[in-house]
């Protein structure tokens, strides 16, 4: 480990390459997997990020975050349902395999001032995907890194849409007492998610 402290300091540190397999949960996903050196890598930066970001995250963002879960995405939608009957749940195609990079640095350039740090975050993020585009599934830092890169398109919704509204990864429910509102504010996510 100290040869991996010195790496860090020193801004040498490169992420091996990954291991992969396929699980079939319910559809075929391939996971990858970094290797034990990267992981700590991976949980330094998290613990890090984590709290930075933990102050801009909405409350109805449930997937992988402290305190949070589906249990309680369940019981939020469950309230949401009982004061708004109409309910607008989708997902967002090949998530994972869509995020593109550049936007997510871009993002992180917002909040993060500290130049290695950033230098660590994109070694990772450019370790996973094809030209510049996607994140590996499998990784701590990926799920933190698709909730960064949603955190945008959260607000939107809750703040530009003012929708009730619970999202876990790239699943989410919008919520409203008429249904053309729905219709409404499924075009706009369409155009918004476009960009």
């Amino acid at each position: 480990m100290l040869e991996l402290q010195q790496e860090l300091i020193n801004g040498r540190y490169k992420p091996s390459a990954y291991r992969y397999f396929k699980i079939f949960d319910p559809k075929e996903r391939i996971i990858s997997v970094a290797s034990f050196k990267d992981r700590v890598v991976h949980h330094a930066l998290i613990n890090i990020l984590e709290p930075i970001y933990e102050r801009c995250f909405i409350y109805d963002s449930y997937a992988t975050r402290k305190e949070k879960g589906t249990h309680l995405a369940i019981n939020r939608a469950q309230t949401f349902l009982k004061e708004d009957p109409w309910f607008l749940k989708t997902d967002i195609d090949k998530y994972f395999d869509s995020i593109n990079q550049g936007i997510l640095m871009a993002l992180l350039n917002r909040k993060i001032k500290d130049h290695r740090l950033l230098e660590v975050a994109q070694a990772i993020i450019e370790n996973g995907g094809v030209n510049g585009v996607g994140l590996p599934i499998g990784n701590l830092t990926s799920q933190f890194f698709a909730n960064v890169y949603l955190n945008p398109f959260d607000h939107f919704v809750k703040q530009q849409l003012g929708v009730k509204y619970v999202r876990y990864m790239d699943d989410f429910v919008l919520f409203s007492k008429n249904k053309e509102e729905l219709k409404s504010h499924k075009k706009a996510i369409k155009d918004y998610l476009a960009e």
